[in-house]
């Protein structure tokens, strides 16, 4: 069965508010929760903040515009795309290190 474009602009767009709400809805929780037995829980709400904040603005932003958006960071070759991973994952790093429990003295 063929799916007309109205159909996947509009299960795209429900996707989208989805993403979004579920987004919004963790950084809240990382933000206001009490984190216990982190290395850097001040550091950890400071960057709940990221997301959160990318969740407010993407409704001003648009799936049409983020989605061009995306197109063009695709087509600037592999070097920038890798390039642009190498933050992530130290961010992604950071977390798991501050995240783990504390080492205890032996």
């Amino acid at each position: 069965m063929l799916e007309n474009s109205s159909t996947r602009s509009t299960d795209s767009l429900q996707t989208f508010w989805v993403s979004l709400v579920c987004g919004f809805s963790k950084s809240c929780r990382r933000i206001f929760k009490k984190p216990s037995g982190s290395r850097a829980p001040k550091t950890l709400r400071v960057v709940a903040f990221i997301p959160l904040v990318a969740g407010i603005a993407t409704p001003f932003v648009g799936i049409e515009r983020a989605q061009t958006v995306i197109e063009w960071w695709t087509h600037q070759g592999s070097g920038v795309v890798r390039l642009t991973a190498v933050p992530l994952l130290a961010l992604g790093g950071f977390i798991a290190y501050a995240c783990a429990p504390a080492r205890r003295a032996a």
